[in-house]
Order: C-alpha cells, then sequence, then structure tokens
C-alpha cells in the first residue's frame, strides 16, 4: 500500500506568495504589529478613565437607594435623609451643591433624587463631563409581616 503525504503549508503559502502583492502583506504586518497594540493601549485606557468614573456613579446610586429604602422605614426627617446623602457623596467624592438634592417625604413614601457631574480628564488637558440624575421612590410596605418586623424593632 502506497502513502501519500502532501504538505498544504507550503503550497498555501505559496499560493499566497503569488496572489498578495508584497505591499499588501507589509502592510498587514504594520496592522498586526503596530496598529493593533496601539489601540488595545487606547482601549485599556478609556476603560479605566471612563470606568472609574462610572464606578462612583453605580456606588453613589446604590447608596441613594439603600438610604430610601431604610428612610421609609423610620422616622427621620427630610433634613437628616438630605445629610445621610451629603455625607455618602463626600465618601464617594462626588461633589453635590444643597440644592442638588431633593428629598420628599410623605406618609408611605420617599423620594430621592439627585444631579450631579462627573468630570473626567483625558490627555492633552481635555474634560469630559458626565452628567447624572438618579432618583428612587420607595414605599412601605403593608404586609403584616413588614408591620410586625417593624413593631418588634421598636422595643
Amino acid at each position: 500500500m502506497a502513502t501519500f503525504s502532501i504538505n498544504l503549508r507550503k503550497k498555501t503559502s505559496a499560493v499566497i506568495e503569488r496572489v498578495v502583492p508584497e505591499p499588501v502583506r507589509i502592510w498587514g504586518r504594520v496592522v498586526r504589529n503596530v496598529i493593533s497594540p496601539v489601540l488595545a493601549f487606547i482601549t485599556i485606557y478609556l476603560i479605566w478613565t471612563f470606568g472609574t468614573s462610572y464606578a462612583r456613579k453605580v456606588q453613589f446610586d446604590d447608596d441613594l437607594q439603600t438610604i430610601a429604602r431604610a428612610s421609609v422605614y423610620n422616622d427621620d426627617s427630610e433634613s437628616a435623609i438630605h445629610e445621610q446623602i451629603m455625607e455618602r457623596a463626600r465618601q464617594a467624592g462626588i461633589l453635590l451643591n444643597d440644592d442638588d438634592v431633593q428629598v420628599t417625604r410623605e406618609e408611605d413614601r420617599i423620594v430621592i433624587g439627585a444631579k450631579f457631574v462627573l468630570p473626567v480628564k483625558l490627555v492633552a488637558g481635555r474634560t469630559v463631563t458626565l452628567n447624572f440624575a438618579p432618583s428612587y421612590s420607595e414605599k412601605a410596605s403593608h404586609d403584616a409581616a413588614m408591620q410586625a418586623k417593624t413593631l418588634s424593632g421598636s422595643k
């Protein structure tokens, strides 16, 4: 029985060398060896730069939601809740004015809103501002289990 062996790699590279002109192969190497790493670096830089600001925003959003959920079941005044929000903003590194935070307490509902700007500094002194305006509304549950938990916690 005869065994046949064909080296496809040599034949394929010979065909490519005949079909693809030399300048195209050179530019392919330039793209692969120079432009791809530059694009990867730019992508990582932008993710790092905008990602840290977005992470601060997400943390502050979580804090607002936590404050809203806790405040609907306690007797804190609007000004006390406002101070909690301002403290959380300072901890997160977000600059807020007193006018940027709105707290409204109704009978069994609380609405918390804030608007803030996060500046992102880029290369060459450029700054991009990201505007955010999260708002949360929580309503007290009238479920018997929640009322029993609230009553037992107040003793």
